[in-house]
């Protein structure tokens, strides 16, 4: 009977140790596409290798770092990590787990003339680009559309900027308050109201639709006025049922769909995203309960998480506890309720947003010890990236724990997992889809094309 219980334990034991690898490979090489998409876009961003080995060891385990490691020795060290993965890596200036310096200024355009806008950020038979700024003037183009107000998006945008600005109304606000491009340049859009971008016989038409994203997040819907022809999108997206829903509502025949195919892969398939709000709020709930005395800590970047932390806040009658660079993007996202929960005392509350970046072991103990009156912190690390490929997986997992300090990881992303695009695709139907993440390899862009061709033809 023992001969087979230790049998069955390193049946088990074995499964584990190669399911974990299969993930790491898997994550491993999602993060090394990232790394090889939109070469020499950050000429301004200065990518240390060493930290970026670092913070992609966090996130692989070391099962892949080692893989990571020698590949990015045959790369430049001035790459991006596109659309979330940048997110991952990229941290403020201030923080000590910065992988990436980012300078809020970039140089002139002039200064790097052999980059040119790709294929994919533009509208094609327009003079439209979607979130374009750091090619500086591209030639042929006078309208540039600004999805929502993250880094890896507006980067290469400045004070200096002087052509015609499109955003909704949240992502102007942002872009007036934190980069102070010239109120003048800015066209906010309202949601679902189509402006003119040009005037006359081939007159291009725009709304903007709610991309459950973050805060401010829209895709664009451009309409053809000689054609009827319907083109959109979708920005960074989380594509919900009721997304899709409501999308379907308007019965269009979309020609070309510019998709967010930051998750276009079959590994991730994540839980609803009500439903995985829904488990972090019940941990917090039964950790309070065990131990009333434990600091509740929810990572976040510049903009985006606010619909984790502000649910905990709700359902437990807490304040949220915020620094000022966040009180400050707060105050721009025209959310009287979010404001009203937010404080700048983090004595008034044990629920506090810290960047993502602070989120191990190491910086966790240091912020801790800045609150002697809590025993334990319990921290939430919301991301896709910390998803498990399991059954009996339920989007929440222990990322680390050292003492009276743990790390869960909650599969919370606001980008769309793998079967939701699936659905979305399948239920408009678009002629052409042109992928805007993971396209640097032919490997990688033959892989998302067979998936489009299922969905469209099968």
């Amino acid at each position: 009977m023992t001969m087979k219980s230790s049998k069955r334990d390193l049946s088990l034991a074995s499964r584990s140790q190669t399911e974990t690898k299969k993930r790491a490979k898997t994550q491993a090489n999602t993060l090394l596409n990232y790394f090889e998409s939109n070469k020499k876009l950050v000429a301004t961003a200065e990518v240390k290798q060493s930290s970026i080995l670092e913070c992609v060891k966090k996130e692989t385990k070391e099962t892949s770092a080692e893989e990571i490691k020698s590949d990015l020795e045959s790369k430049s060290v001035k790459e991006e990590a596109d659309k979330s993965a940048f997110s991952i890596l990229m941290q403020k200036k201030a923080e000590k787990e910065q992988a990436i310096e980012v300078k809020t200024e970039v140089p002139e355009a002039k200064k790097h003339p052999e980059r040119k806008c790709p294929f994919y950020k533009r509208i094609e038979g327009t003079r439209i680009v979607v979130d374009a700024f750091s090619y500086g003037d591209i030639e042929n183009c006078d309208a540039y559309f600004l999805s929502h107000y993250h880094y890896d998006h507006f980067i290469g945008l400045n004070k200096h900027f002087k052509n015609k600005l499109f955003c909704s109304k949240i992502t102007a606000n942002l872009v007036l308050k934190q980069i102070k491009v010239d109120k003048k340049y800015i066209v906010p859009l309202e949601l679902d109201k189509f402006v003119n971008v040009y005037d006359g016989e081939d007159s291009v038409q725009v709304t903007c639709i709610d991309a459950n994203h973050c805060p401010g997040s829209v895709m664009f819907l451009f309409r053809f006025k000689k054609t009827g022809k319907y083109v959109l999108h979708t920005g960074d997206f989380r594509a919900s049922d009721e997304l899709v829903q409501r999308f379907a509502l308007r019965n269009l025949t979309i020609d070309t769909i510019h998709l967010d195919t930051t998750y276009c892969d079959s590994y991730y398939k994540f839980v609803p995203q009500k439903k995985i709000i829904s488990i972090g709020v019940e941990l917090v709930r039964k950790e309070l309960g065990k131990q009333s005395n434990t600091l509740i800590v929810c990572g976040s970047y510049t903009i985006g998480k606010e619909r984790i932390f502000m649910a905990i806040a709700e359902e437990l009658a807490l304040k949220v506890s915020v620094t000022r660079e966040k009180w400050n993007i707060i105050n721009c996202l025209e959310n009287d309720k979010l404001i009203k929960m937010v404080t700048l005392n983090p004595n008034e509350t044990n629920l506090h947003v810290i960047s993502m970046g602070l989120l191990n072991i190491k910086d966790l103990q240091n912020y801790l010890s800045k609150y002697p009156n809590y025993d334990n912190l319990l921290a939430i690390k919301p991301t896709g990236w910390t998803h498990k490929e399991s059954s009996l997986s339920d989007g929440l997992s222990i990322e680390k724990k050292y003492k009276n300090i743990t790390i869960y990881g909650l599969e919370y992303s606001e980008h769309s997992s793998f079967d939701e695009l699936k659905n979305f695709i399948k239920t408009v139907r678009p002629r052409k889809i042109i992928p805007h993440v993971n396209v640097a390899k032919k490997e990688s862009r033959d892989k998302m094309q067979s998936y489009f061709n299922q969905w469209l033809y099968n």
